[in-house]
């Protein structure tokens, strides 16, 4: 793979986050990252486990890491997203 430049902190090119696994704080596994929308404001992860899917919003209030060598997203959804 060729080189890229390097984001600020807490920013990621979108083949970073796709296919990462999505974990809620409480620990429940919530799926894996299988599209990204661009809404202009914010990106908004589709993540998918089997038939259920969470549309979880790129935002610091809902993202509380993102650990690049575990492959791993934990997030604490907000009322109404699940």
């Amino acid at each position: 793979m060729d080189e890229v430049p390097s984001l600020s902190p807490d920013s990621y090119y979108h083949f970073q986050i796709l296919d990462m696994e999505v974990w809620a704080i409480t620990g429940d596994f919530l799926g894996t990252v299988e599209d990204i929308l661009s809404t202009g404001s914010n990106d908004v992860y589709v993540v998918r486990q089997g038939k259920s899917e969470v549309l979880v919003p790129a935002i610091q209030d809902v993202v509380l890491e993102v650990d690049m060598e575990k492959g791993r997203i934990t997030v604490e959804l907000l009322e109404g997203l699940r």
